[in-house]
């Protein structure tokens, strides 16, 4: 699977310091090998291509975040699991919109 607006865009908040990092990641050589619809928000598994190094220093990223019009509070977050980055939303307070889309999120 592709990525779609919402993991795009996580990735863009989580990987805006080493944009490099976040064009190379969000490159269409980068699969979604599993994605989960969670009761506060989703879990995405990214496969990483073999050609595709990311640094160590990658270490779990948040982006903190909140939702217009529903008053809810959240994150994303990312982490490197071997070939895997995984990549995770996660509403702490408030309902979790049946569709996810950027425009929702500041």
């Amino acid at each position: 699977m592709q990525l779609n607006r919402v993991e795009v865009f996580a990735l863009h908040k989580l990987l805006q310091d080493d944009s490099q990092v976040a064009q190379t990641v969000i490159s269409s050589s980068v699969r979604v090998h599993e994605r989960v619809r969670i009761r506060a928000g989703f879990f995405s598994v990214l496969h990483l291509p073999r050609r595709l190094e990311l640094s160590r220093e990658l270490q779990e990223r948040r982006w903190p975040f909140r939702l217009k019009r529903r008053r809810g509070v959240g994150y994303f977050v990312c982490w490197l699991e071997e070939r895997s980055l995984c990549l995770e939303a996660v509403i702490e307070r408030g309902e979790c919109p049946a569709d996810l889309v950027p425009e929702l999120f500041t």
